[in-house]
């Protein structure tokens, strides 16, 4: 049995954990519930549908009924969850949240069991599922430690895609899909502001860099559909611009779509119809387009349903004849792909970024889930100075940024909650090494970064891999400005 590596750290000031967290999620807005294909509103005869969603479940998912009936309460993942870590709420521990559904199992559905009628699920017990299973972040790390191989996260997705069915859905889900199918990203962000953007994009980079980069969108024919983290053109601006960069510098045409331009794919904080729908809009983009390649940029959730989860969709890439490499790339591991072939000799420049002193930042489903963690970090030695975290807190036992699974969307105070762990490491990176930047290779951990350091009053910054590599690849191009992505 693995249990957690202790790692030790210097007494930390920040905020001891709360007591109890019972808070609603934001509900569905009904238009966007029926546009994603849910009920508007709750429904009548919601119990004897809740129980025909939860058979379904059990015959769709079999990791789903292997995980109810698994769990041995050894308490393996109480420690390993940062969400019990940082809320003290019993029911945040992954076993005890499973509970939830494990008991609803057992008493109306398990084999051999009481099957009770639908009449005596109490909506009370409904009601804290709609509590809980949006206080995960689907960060997958107590299934790293359980010796069951229970995967909170996959009990999670399906709790949440029975209560979808219901017409309860939280709006991170609900709002973000019908966003996508609305507009193609989960900013709402129409066509045409899109290309507006784009253009200021160009201007702002032929004056930081004196060089013309084109930002081009719904272009036929370029080498590269790229896939970019939508909250970045919104928010962070400076990350984007390294997208850019990064492909002027490798001599690469690129474009994004306007019907998908967006790397996250809310449809895996709702269900996974949704999920599927919004992934297949890749593949129908790059059949309007014909790139080379299909990039995503610095992204979470969104890469690992594109890497792991493409082709149990039924997305098989491989008659794309258009299509030089038949399955997705990170843009991550194809920057350092170009690096290690010598794209970038001698035009790398570290001192770009001398006054950033780095640590990195493990994203759960890229590092966990996807196995990218050579690429970063092998980046990270070219282009700047940087020190990584205590053992047990990185690679595949990352702690969580805390705002993941939506709750970025969701509940801001919870995912400040859920960081804290994460706070309490980089606050002896600060004090031991000096540390006052914190670079990751997801969106979603940016924008949980830069929010938490900011609570926490750590006195660090955060921004992506990508964009440090831009700085040192254009260093008298507002390298030493842009480099602060919160």
């Amino acid at each position: 049995m693995r249990w957690l590596k202790p790692f030790n750290l210097e007494p930390s000031p920040l905020p001891v954990p709360q007591a109890s967290w019972e808070m609603s999620p934001p509900a569905g807005r009904e238009a966007d519930q029926r546009l994603c294909g849910l009920p508007g509103a709750l429904l009548p005869d919601w119990q004897e549908t809740f129980l025909a969603s939860f058979r379904r479940a059990l015959r769709r998912y079999r990791s789903f009924r292997h995980h109810l009936e698994s769990c041995v309460r050894c308490g393996a993942c109480a420690p390993a969850c940062c969400f019990y870590q940082g809320t003290a709420d019993p029911l945040n521990i992954p076993a005890a949240r499973a509970d939830l559904a494990r008991g609803i199992y057992k008493r109306f559905l398990a084999p051999g069991g009481i099957h009770e009628p639908a009449a005596n699920l109490k909506w009370e017990l409904v009601a804290k599922w709609q509590v809980y299973f949006h206080q995960c972040s689907l960060c997958r790390r107590c299934a790293l430690y359980c010796p069951m191989g229970i995967d909170t996260s996959e009990i999670t997705f399906v709790c949440r895609e029975i209560l979808a069915s219901l017409g309860l859905s939280s709006q991170a889900g609900t709002g973000g899909s019908a966003e996508t199918y609305r507009t193609g990203n989960h900013r709402g962000i129409m066509p045409p502001s899109w290309n507006q953007r784009h253009q200021g994009l160009e201007q702002e980079l032929l004056h930081e860099t004196g060089v013309p980069m084109a930002c081009p969108v719904d272009e036929y024919g370029a080498e590269v559909l790229f896939l970019p983290p939508v909250e970045d053109l919104a928010r962070h601006r400076a990350a984007y611009k390294a997208y850019a960069k990064l492909f002027h510098a490798a001599g690469i045409s690129w474009t994004v779509s306007t019907y998908i331009d967006d790397a996250s794919n809310p449809g895996a904080w709702l269900d996974y119809r949704n999920m599927r729908l919004i992934q297949q809009r890749v593949l129908e983009a790059a059949r309007e387009l014909q790139p080379r390649l299909i990039i995503w940029g610095e992204s979470g959730l969104g890469w690992r349903v594109a890497s792991c989860f493409a082709e149990s969709m039924g997305q098989d890439w491989s008659g794309e004849d258009y299509l030089l490499h038949k399955a997705p790339l990170n843009i991550v591991e194809w920057a350092y792909r170009l690096y290690q072939r010598g794209a970038f000799q001698g035009r790398l420049h570290p001192e770009a970024n001398v006054s950033k002193v780095v640590t990195y930042h493990d994203p759960c489903q890229a590092a966990r889930s996807c196995g990218l963690l050579a690429e970063p970090r092998r980046l990270l030695n070219a282009v700047c100075i940087w020190h990584e975290m205590p053992a047990g807190t990185i690679g595949r036992e990352t702690l969580c940024c805390g705002g993941g699974g939506g709750l970025n969307h969701l509940s801001p105070e919870l995912a400040l909650a859920g960081f804290l762990p994460r706070a309490r490491v980089l606050a002896g990176m600060n004090r031991t090494h000096g540390c006052n930047w914190v670079a990751t290779i997801c969106d979603g951990c940016r924008s949980a970064l830069a929010r938490g350091l900011k609570h926490y009053k750590l006195g660090m910054s955060a921004g992506g891999v990508i964009e440090l590599m831009a700085n040192a690849l254009y260093p008298n191009g507002g390298g030493g400005k842009n480099g602060d992505a919160c």
